[in-house]
């Protein structure tokens, strides 16, 4: 199960980054496998927008 369509812009490296970014129109709603959504923004490193 994918929480959202969309293309995939980066997957794990497993250092720095332990998930995936998947680029999608804002608004779109993610939907989690279990639980919650625990991050969604635009994740443009380097910014504190969301």
């Amino acid at each position: 199960m994918w929480p959202v369509q969309g293309t995939v812009i980066h997957t794990s490296d497993g250092k720095n980054s332990k998930g995936i970014d998947i680029a999608n129109e804002a608004g779109t709603p993610v939907i989690a496998a279990a639980g919650s959504v625990v991050y969604a923004c635009n994740g443009l490193r380097g910014t504190a927008t969301c």
